[in-house]
C-alpha cells in the first residue's frame, strides 16, 4: 500500500510546532526519507537551520535558538564596534539574520548595534523580539509597538523577520507572547494565517458584498 503523498506530508507537518519537527528530526528511524525530507523543507522555510538548531531548539522548549556569547560572527561583530566600524559590524550580524533563523543572542546584539547606530525603530523590532528585557531597551521597544502594534496584532506579526513568524504562539520568549496574547494573536496560526492575515469570515464576506451591491444601486439611480 502506498504512503501519504508529499502533498499530505507537508499538510500535516506545517501544522506542528518547530520544536516538534525538530524533535522528530531528532528520532530519524521512526520517519521515511521522503517525511523526513518533508520535515526539512517546512523547518527552513520557517527560517529554521534544521542541521544547527535541532539540539538547540530542543533545550531551549521554544521556537527559537541562542547562540553562545562566544560565537565566533559575535566575536567578530564586537571587535568591529570596538575599532569604530559600525557599518562592518552591521554587515557582520544582518548576514547572519537569514542563515540563523530566530536566534535571540543574535537578535539582542543586532537591535544594541542599530540603537548604536541611531535606528531606533528597527532597532526596538530586534530587541523586542529577543525577549531581553534590560531597562535602555525599552524605549526603542516601546516605539517599535506604537508604530507596529496599534492596529493590533496583525500588523505587528507582520513586521516580523520571516524567521520569526511562529504558528504556535508558546513558541515565543515570554516577553513577547505577553504581548502578542494582549494584542488577541490566537495560539495558533495555519501557515496560511501566517503568510496572507487572518481568515475573514463570512459575516465580514457578506458584509462586503451587500455594501458593494448597494453602492452599485445608488450609481444606477444617480445615472437614472
Amino acid at each position: 500500500m502506498p504512503g501519504p503523498s508529499p502533498e499530505d506530508l507537508r499538510t500535516k507537518y506545517e501544522g506542528l510546532s518547530s520544536k516538534a519537527l525538530l524533535r522528530a528530526l531528532r528520532s530519524k528511524g521512526q520517519y521515511t526519507d521522503q517525511a523526513l525530507d518533508v520535515i526539512r523543507s517546512v523547518l527552513t522555510e520557517r527560517g529554521v537551520d534544521p542541521e544547527e538548531w535541532n539540539l538547540r531548539a530542543l533545550d531551549s522548549g521554544s521556537g527559537y535558538s541562542t547562540s553562545p556569547s562566544d560565537a565566533n560572527f559575535l566575536v567578530r561583530a564586537r571587535r568591529e564596534i570596538g575599532e569604530g566600524r559600525l557599518w562592518r559590524a552591521k554587515e557582520i550580524l544582518s548576514g547572519n539574520l537569514p542563515v540563523r533563523g530566530y536566534d535571540l543572542t543574535l537578535y539582542e546584539e543586532y537591535g544594541v548595534l542599530l540603537s548604536q547606530m541611531g535606528d531606533t525603530i528597527e532597532a526596538g523590532r530586534f530587541l523586542f523580539l529577543s525577549g531581553a528585557e534590560e531597562p535602555e531597551y525599552r524605549e526603542p521597544v516601546q516605539l517599535y509597538l506604537r508604530r507596529f502594534g496599534a492596529n493590533g496584532w496583525t500588523q505587528l506579526v507582520g513586521s516580523f523577520p520571516a524567521a520569526a513568524k511562529l504558528p504556535y504562539l508558546g513558541d515565543y520568549p515570554e516577553t513577547v507572547q505577553t504581548e502578542l496574547r494582549r494584542l488577541g494573536r490566537p495560539e495558533q496560526l495555519s501557515m496560511d494565517e501566517m503568510r496572507y492575515g487572518p481568515k475573514r469570515t463570512s459575516s465580514s464576506l457578506g458584509c462586503g458584498v451587500i455594501l458593494g451591491l448597494v453602492l452599485i444601486a445608488v450609481l444606477v439611480i444617480a445615472t437614472c
